[in-house]
């Protein structure tokens, strides 16, 4: 995936466009008025940006994910899983994150993927390291701005 591909997805998702008038006027529906409106920006070539992370449009979330599961997949092959199970929906977003830490990638760093059960949002943050301490700063910021789980979920983490 380059720039280019992500540039003509967002000018396909009218979802994105309307996200990039709202950020660009600073004018928000009345039921979006939360904390995350000032973190958002658009850059020059109208990609949206929360922080330092891209905001990937619907079309690529999905894509965008398997790329960064790719390596980290086929490096787990021969462990044990984890017995398929029921489990029940949390019934408010923040309740229950599943993460996980992918790489290295050529670059030398990390991504560490999060990803919340209710809103089935991911949240990505780049890592150089994957110490304990460097991994506990990022969840840290996270989870200062979307609210503690109650459960964690990993396979890396437990």
């Amino acid at each position: 995936m380059n720039r280019q591909e992500i540039e003509e997805a967002y000018q396909k998702d009218l979802e994105m466009q309307a996200l990039i008038t709202a950020i660009r006027k600073n004018r928000w529906p009345r039921n979006q008025t939360g904390h995350i409106c000032n973190e958002l920006t658009v850059s020059d070539n109208g990609i949206i940006q929360q922080g330092n992370r891209l905001v990937m449009p619907k079309k690529l979330r999905s894509h965008t994910l398997n790329i960064a599961h790719a390596q980290h997949q086929a490096a787990n092959n021969s462990k044990i899983l984890e017995p398929l199970k029921m489990t029940t929906m949390p019934f408010k977003p923040s309740q229950v994150i599943h993460g996980d830490v992918c790489g290295p990638f050529p670059s030398g760093d990390y991504l560490l993927v999060l990803m919340d059960k209710h809103a089935r949002f991911p949240e990505v943050e780049i890592i150089r390291l994957t110490t304990t301490a460097v991994t506990i700063g990022k969840l840290e910021k996270i989870f200062s701005v979307h609210g503690f789980p109650i459960e964690f979920v990993s396979d890396e983490f437990n």
